[in-house]
């Protein structure tokens, strides 16, 4: 099984220069890998604090990240990154693709959101 950690290592790979016959496509790739590590991140997370909650959307756990205990402001900011990684997943032809400094930064939340979830409770 994947975990999120595994899948920020390999967003990370790819920002860092690892996929040079991506053309391109490297980084809508490390987008849709730091989404999917998020939302990995909250069913853990939700599955052991809450299972309710696990069953909601992405969206909605997201929402709920400061009744767990997580900062506000981190919770605010995971938010915004979950909300623009599922919109550079979703490609169109007229948008532009995240840079490395933005990817960069989605990545460090999710780490964040990793770790608060393997910390014990």
């Amino acid at each position: 099984m994947t975990t999120p950690a595994d899948l920020l290592r390999a967003a990370e790979g790819l920002v860092g220069g690892g996929a040079s016959g991506a053309k391109g496509a490297w980084s809508r790739a490390a987008a849709l890998l730091t989404r999917q590590a998020i939302e990995a991140s909250l069913t853990d997370l939700w599955t052991r604090r809450s299972p309710g909650v696990a069953r909601c959307p992405a969206r909605i756990q997201l929402i709920c990240l400061p009744a767990a205990g997580l900062d506000t402001e981190v919770a605010q900011q995971l938010r915004h990154a979950w909300a623009v990684l599922s919109a550079a997943c979703h490609h169109h032809t007229y948008d532009v693709a995240p840079s490395s400094h933005e990817l960069r930064e989605w990545i460090r939340g999710a780490t964040r959101l990793h770790r608060v979830v393997c910390s014990p409770d």
